[in-house]
């Protein structure tokens, strides 16, 4: 959204690069975590399956910007695909839980 609004170079790296780098790595860090923690006796093949999945939610936005972004409204699309990462990476971190812990040893009832 700062690309949309702002034409200051220093913000735009600031904001763009540093601070949207940090959350894709966090985003891509948690799913990531999140799989192995549900799937652990195959990690491997889950992990790489959400992986995949993680690049290729990029290919809508190729279509976006091939069709829709242009000198006339780049503000508006920036605007709007940052609104709807937002809404779409808070809607997914509030549904994220952990598994149910029944790895450990058994409790007792005494």
């Amino acid at each position: 959204m700062t690309l949309a609004v702002t034409g200051n170079f220093a913000l735009n790296i600031l904001f763009y690069s540093v601070i949207g780098g940090t959350g894709a790595g966090l985003v891509y860090a948690t799913c990531i975590n999140m799989v192995g923690k549900w799937f652990p006796e195959k990690r491997g093949a889950r992990t790489g399956f959400v992986n995949g999945g993680f690049a290729y939610g990029a290919v809508p936005f190729i279509f976006v910007f091939s069709y829709w972004f242009d000198e006339s409204n780049y503000q508006l699309v920036l605007i709007l695909i940052g609104a709807y990462m937002l809404l779409v990476v808070g809607i997914a971190g509030f549904l994220f839980k952990d598994p149910p812990n029944t790895g450990g040893p058994p409790t007792s009832t005494r």
